[in-house]
């Protein structure tokens, strides 16, 4: 019997689910698949989705409602103690959902276990997070959606915000992490994220959207971001000087086909310094001074 389950959100991605499928088939570890179509507008997709409820379980939602709630009702109908998260149009590691398992059985304390991220299509690029830490997952997430969790532990935290357009894995991590629970990062690809040239992470790019989803996760969570707000900025201003750092050396290059990197970590540089400081965590900075 299964003690993992994928569950596979898709929205139109119909030309990709097969392969996120097949991925998860690959792996060495048995696991259930639920796929969940969040309202489907596209007839191919639809299509595949009838003729693979044959072989496997398929919920269609009746309207779109967003990957939350989508995650939340496949979740809710899995019988097994583990969960992986799965967009249509990436593909799991076919070693990952094993190794995960395996170091969860055998580490109670734990409740998820994430890895690095094998970017593909738009952007090529390996993403490597790095090991746990809490308060810098406050400070911004760099734990990939696909991560292998608990289901028990999703219980408790009722469930991902539905309310969220984005970073509902990132609020996801941080209830996680507020119960008390322990995450592990295993050395090695989880994840083969397809980017695409539009995609709804697209939106996370623009301050203004980004600033506000930020917002409100804080505010959900300000009890929590109290605690931790030295930490935090402290997060925050290391992440700010490894740029300057970065840009620096870029500067004092003598190649000449550095100059359009030159002018992206520039303007990277300057937004970040603008969202940050007029951020809720120096607001949170503040009141923690003035408490003391």
């Amino acid at each position: 019997m299964s003690s993992c389950t994928a569950v596979i959100t898709c929205f139109n991605d119909g030309a990709f689910l097969e392969e996120a499928i097949k991925s998860v088939e690959d792996s060495s570890f048995n696991t259930e698949i639920i796929i969940v179509d969040d309202c489907s507008t596209d007839e191919a997709t639809n299509q595949l989705l009838d003729k693979l409820s044959n072989n496997y379980s398929v919920i269609k939602i009746p309207q779109n409602s967003g990957v939350g709630n989508a995650r939340n009702t496949a979740i809710k109908q899995a019988k097994t103690k583990y969960v992986l998260p799965l967009d249509a149009d990436d593909i799991v590691d076919p070693e990952f959902i094993g190794n995960a398992v395996k170091f969860l059985e055998g580490n109670s304390e734990h409740v998820m276990v994430y890895g690095d991220v094998q970017r593909f299509g738009a952007e090529e690029e390996l993403v490597t997070p790095p090991e746990f830490d809490g308060p810098m997952l406050l400070a911004g997430n760099y734990i990939n959606n696909s991560s292998l969790f608990r289901k028990d532990a999703w219980e408790k935290t009722g469930g991902y915000d539905t309310s969220l357009p984005n970073y509902e894995d990132w609020d996801m991590w941080i209830q996680l992490y507020k119960q008390g629970g322990v995450f592990k990062k295993l050395d090695q690809v989880a994840l083969n994220y397809r980017v695409k040239k539009v995609s709804k992470i697209g939106k996370t790019k623009d301050p203004v959207h980004r600033g506000n989803v930020v917002k409100f996760i804080c505010e959900k969570h300000v009890d929590f971001y109290k605690q931790h707000v030295p930490e935090i900025v402290g997060n925050l201003h290391s992440v700010i000087t490894t740029n300057e750092q970065k840009l620096a050396v870029v500067k004092g290059s003598d190649n000449l086909d550095m100059a359009e990197t030159i002018v992206q970590l520039q303007q990277q540089l300057k937004d970040q310094k603008a969202y940050y400081e007029g951020s809720v965590f120096w607001k949170l900075k503040r009141i923690v001074t003035f408490w003391k």
